[in-house]
C-alpha cells in the first residue's frame, strides 16, 4: 500500500510540475499581459491511478486527448497562427482590441522541460511523509 501511495504521489508531482511550466501560472505571460495558456490546457495535464505490475507500481502523466489537442502542440514547440475565416484575428490586449493577420506563439517547453531533478527532491519527501506516516 505505501508503495503504491508513493507512485500516486510522485506521478501528482510530476503532473503539478509540467503544470507549473505553462506560461502565466508561475512564470513570465509572455509579450502581451494577460497571455497565459491555462485553465483547459492545464487541466488537460492528467494522470493515470496508479497499477501493479512486475517491477513494482506504475503511474503516467498524459496529455488529456480533448479540445485542447490542437492548443497542445502550438504551445509545446511554438508557430504561427493565421488568420483562416476572416482578415484579421481579433483579441483583447491590455484593454484593447487588437486586430492582426497573424500571432507567433513562442515555443513554452512545459512538456520536455520539466526534469527528473525538478521533481526528484519533492518525490522523495511526499515518500518519506508516507513513509512516517505508515510507522
Amino acid at each position: 500500500a505505501a508503495s503504491m501511495q508513493s507512485c500516486k504521489a510522485a506521478a501528482r508531482e510530476v503532473q503539478l510540475a509540467i503544470r507549473d511550466k505553462l506560461p502565466g501560472h508561475h512564470s513570465p505571460a509572455g509579450k502581451f499581459e494577460g497571455y497565459a495558456a491555462t485553465g483547459a490546457l492545464r487541466r488537460a495535464v492528467s494522470v493515470t491511478a496508479p497499477r501493479k505490475t512486475r517491477d513494482g507500481w506504475q503511474a503516467e502523466v498524459f496529455m488529456m486527448p480533448d479540445r485542447t489537442q490542437k492548443y497542445q502542440s502550438i504551445h509545446e514547440y511554438g508557430g504561427i497562427i493565421r488568420a483562416r475565416r476572416a482578415p484579421y484575428l481579433v483579441f483583447q490586449v491590455k484593454g484593447q482590441w487588437v486586430r492582426v493577420k497573424q500571432v507567433r506563439i513562442r515555443q513554452k517547453r512545459y512538456w520536455r522541460g520539466v526534469q527528473p531533478s525538478d521533481v526528484a527532491v519533492k518525490i522523495q519527501q511526499r515518500t518519506e511523509e508516507l513513509v512516517k506516516a505508515i510507522k
